[in-house]
């Protein structure tokens, strides 16, 4: 199946309003809004596969509410944006889905604007550093001329924010 296909799935087999007669309805009125605007809705740490569950959308039958969607084997064959073509869809009792998994996350994200962070430390030259320095020692000694921030405990939360940035820190 195609992700056009998967949109005609959705479209002819999932609802676009869960009522308020149904538990949870809520929280899948907010899922179904996020992938109307194109986005990605993934649950983490279900008891479903591998843990992730990529949802397509809800449906309900007699038994209750039920979750469509495809589980993945890691978060970034869910988040590529394509749909994966080898697998049939799922269709998980919603509230079943939650019944041994503790600690269920769920992660959405617009499928257009999603980069995933480079997997590699970064790695910067003596020069690099020296300029990467230079400027923060820069910032600080300009925060500081107003008298009202420390210096030392302004390097210090500047270069903490860049290590983090970077990935660099603990």
């Amino acid at each position: 199946m195609s992700n056009k296909d998967y949109e005609e799935y959705r479209v002819k087999n999932c609802v676009d309003f869960v009522p308020n007669i149904v538990d949870h309805h809520e929280h899948a009125n907010f899922v179904i809004s996020e992938i109307k605007k194109g986005n990605i809705f993934v649950y983490e740490n279900t008891d479903v596969g591998d843990g992730i569950f990529r949802v397509l959308g809800f449906a309900i039958d007699e038994c209750g509410l039920s979750v469509v969607g495809r589980e993945y084997p890691d978060m970034d064959f869910a988040l590529d944006g394509n749909w994966r073509s080898d697998d049939n869809l799922l269709c998980h009792d919603f509230e079943d889905m939650f019944t041994i998994a503790k600690d269920i996350k769920f992660v959405s994200v617009n499928k257009d604007t999603y980069d995933l962070k480079p997997k590699e430390s970064v790695k910067l030259t003596n020069e690099q550093w020296e300029v990467v320095n230079s400027a923060l020692e820069d910032y600080c000694l300009r925060l500081c001329k107003d008298g009202e921030h420390d210096y030392l405990k302004a390097v210090a939360d500047t270069q903490k924010a860049l290590l983090e940035e970077l990935e660099l820190s603990e």
